[in-house]
């Protein structure tokens, strides 16, 4: 959520727990808990070091990507209310604020509300998500390329949190024919290669079912 960020940390914790808990498991992995501050006012403050009624555009990114990472994973993933359009709230009885309902949210509550949907039907339709093995692919400070697969199925995660597009080379380790974006239906044509180049715009999560 801020602004040092360390994908290859995060990486490495992230296979620890699993050699714990294993592929399969039924631990609950939430977005956020009572009392503690809204992960999107964590990345406002820590992005701009203010505390303003109305998050940017860039700290509702960062909590998508949050999300498609915690619906990336195995285990149970469990929205804490509010979380799915970007509920601001600090410490305390402040994280608990009333719930906003659809007529009274802001534009870009709408947006991130759509894409949770999306997601959740994502999660519910492709196994690799939910019970695949995990494969790093490629990473950095910034960014990181996560290839989950379950039997024959397999899913292409991407995350940026650079403020700058990354070009880079991803190595697979079976050919590829195509991959088609699961979040906005696009498509790339690979034509049987094991090798995909691809730009990441800054502050950009995606996910393609690879064919």
């Amino acid at each position: 959520s801020g602004e040092k960020i360390n994908f290859v940390g995060l990486n490495n914790l992230i296979k620890e727990n699993l050699d714990n808990y294993q592929p399969v498991n039924l631990m609950i992995t939430s977005t956020s808990m009572p009392d503690d501050a809204r992960f999107i006012s964590i990345a406002e403050r820590e992005s701009f070091f203010t505390k303003k009624s109305v998050p940017s555009q860039l700290s509702y990114e960062k909590l998508f990507m949050f999300m498609v990472m915690n619906y990336s994973l195995p285990g149970i993933p469990s929205i804490f209310y509010g979380d799915e359009f970007g509920q601001i709230g600090e410490k305390g009885v402040d994280s608990k604020r009333d719930m906003k309902f659809h007529k009274a949210l802001s534009k870009s509550e709408i947006h991130l509300k759509s894409r949770i949907s999306i997601l959740n039907k994502i999660r519910s339709t492709y196994t690799s998500l939910s019970i695949g093995d995990l494969m790093i692919l490629r990473e950095g400070l910034d960014y990181s390329a996560w290839l989950k697969s379950y039997f024959n199925e397999h899913t292409l995660i991407l995350f940026n949190l650079g403020d700058k597009e990354k070009e880079i080379n991803i190595s697979f380790p079976f050919p590829v024919s195509s991959l088609t974006s699961l979040l906005d239906e696009s498509h790339i044509n690979l034509d049987n290669a094991d090798m995909l180049r691809v730009i990441i715009p800054p502050y950009t999560s995606r996910i393609y079912l690879i064919e």
